[in-house]
């Protein structure tokens, strides 16, 4: 019988489980490197431990090899699936908290964007961006404080750091925050607030993120 450490042995074998777990039908070995950004040969040894260990079925078509998921396989339904289902669902509380934590700001800014590679989807990332923004420079202060004080429940639950930037609206159009707009305007998600005339322009929902928030 298959154990954890014969299957998740590598980060580059989890990678290839879930990748494999989340989509239906098969794949060549090289089609597996290329969505996963592997080099083919990393993925091809990977490929082949998680063969002799049972986990995935390798067929050959000629002088082709694909690979799926034996999903008749007892640890592949009473470990492996209900172990990605899981994982998938704590991003999602962490969006849930995230949402929550910026409800409870006090005082209250006038919208928190998310952005950065959390925004992105990113499943490896490393620590959690977020715009604040404010009607006048005074606000900021205080803003800034109740940010460190009621997203420390996320640091501790989630261990991942919270970095928040606190802006007043006037500064939204400045050098110094261009960067960050951008990145906003390109993949971000307002999890608070109301965005004013001035704040639309910085605004994006993602909407698959913002129907489940």
């Amino acid at each position: 019988m298959q154990t954890l450490e014969e299957v998740l042995g590598s980060r580059i074998n989890i990678a290839i489980l879930r990748h494999l777990d989340a989509i239906s039908g098969s794949l060549s070995g090289n089609e597996i490197a290329k969505r996963l950004g592997l080099r083919e040969s990393s993925a091809r040894q990977s490929l082949q431990r998680l063969v002799a260990a049972g986990v995935v079925a390798r067929t050959d078509i000629g002088k082709t090899a694909s690979y799926q998921l034996d999903r008749e396989l007892a640890f592949q339904r009473s470990v492996l699936a209900p172990l990605f289902r899981a994982e998938a669902r704590l991003s999602d509380e962490l969006l849930l908290d995230l949402v929550r934590a910026a409800r409870r700001l006090k005082p209250a800014p006038k919208a928190v964007f998310l952005f950065g590679s959390l925004a992105r989807g990113a499943r490896d990332f490393r620590d959690i961006d977020l715009l604040c923004v404010v009607s006048k420079e005074r606000d900021k202060e205080p803003v800034h404080d109740a940010v460190a004080e009621d997203f420390g429940v996320v640091r501790r639950r989630y261990k991942v750091p919270v970095s928040a930037i606190v802006a007043a609206e006037a500064e939204l159009g400045s050098a110094r925050l261009a960067s960050i707009i951008e990145a906003i305007q390109r993949e971000g998600a307002l999890i608070w607030g109301a965005p004013s005339p001035t704040l639309r322009e910085v605004r994006k929902l993602a909407s698959s993120e913002a129907s489940r928030l």
